[in-house]
């Protein structure tokens, strides 16, 4: 990826609890089907002055593929985290490693790149049902809005 758009971005992809469905344990794609990838998690609102967040509950459970990444936005002034996981989806089934990001892990946040273009990210929405769930569509919703300035 090139510098800027991890930048932009705020964070690049590094797992995801089975890497692939082709390395599920059968005991991951028993417990969590079709595949290993797609678990339930409780996504926990950081910020509610933001437009995505704004109308969400302070927690909510979901179910969706959720991904680690290689740097922690966390971390960045520059960025301002928005969700954040519990990572309820890591289990005795799943190694903690790479996965899990304490001491918080991020799932949607915004930063303003270069002081000129708004950005916002959700690592939500993997899934066909997300595109009809409330939460998951005023989230984005919210985003868009924010990002387009309207």
């Amino acid at each position: 990826m090139p510098s800027w758009y991890n930048t932009l971005v705020g964070g690049q992809f590094r797992s995801h609890p089975c890497v692939n469905d082709t390395l599920c344990s059968d005991a991951q794609i028993a417990r969590y089907p079709p595949g290993g990838n797609i678990r339930p998690d409780i996504i926990t609102i950081q910020n509610r002055d933001h437009p995505s967040t704004a109308d969400l509950p302070e927690s909510h459970n979901r179910i969706d593929e959720w991904y680690a990444y290689k740097t922690n936005p966390v971390h960045d002034p520059y960025y301002t985290v928005l969700a954040s996981l519990e990572e309820t989806y890591i289990d005795e089934l799943t190694p903690p490693e790479p996965e899990h990001m304490a001491p918080l892990h991020p799932i949607s946040w915004y930063s303003i790149y270069k002081d000129v273009a708004r950005a916002f990210y959700t690592g939500m929405g993997h899934t066909n049902d997300s595109y009809y769930e409330e939460y998951f569509i005023k989230h984005v919703t919210g985003g868009l809005e924010w990002v387009t300035g309207a």
